[in-house]
């Protein structure tokens, strides 16, 4: 299975990343800063914001998403519109997804958590 992580850089997508590639998963990790990316993820750098490093990030399809950037509070304060693209309009990513070659049946973060609960 592929699971796609954005935010795959900070602190709990870092921990996730690294529970799921020891599990086995297959694993893209997306984030504004790579290097913060665990070992044994594929690591896409780049703004969520930017349609080419979405199609990047879901070259060859994936299984599931979940989804974990985030612009923290001052940040998002200084910069509503980024926040908004990044903390709110996923739906673009999504759509995006929806649009991917499959790699099995792409689903949401929702979906995943429900599944894996």
């Amino acid at each position: 299975m592929k699971i796609l992580v954005t935010g795959a850089g900070g602190f709990v997508g870092r921990h996730l990343v690294t529970t799921l590639v020891r599990a086995g998963y297959e694993v893209v990790g997306i984030d504004a800063a790579v290097g913060a990316i665990p070992a044994g993820a594929h690591a896409v750098e780049g703004d969520l914001g930017d349609r080419a490093i979405r199609r990047q990030a879901i070259d060859g399809g994936c299984d599931r998403l979940v989804h974990l950037a985030t612009i923290p509070g001052g940040a998002a304060e200084a910069d509503p519109e980024a926040s908004r693209r990044i903390n709110i309009d996923i739906d673009q990513f999504r759509q995006s997804l929806s649009a991917a070659p499959r790699h099995g049946e792409a689903q949401s973060d929702t979906d995943f958590r429900e599944k894996a609960l």
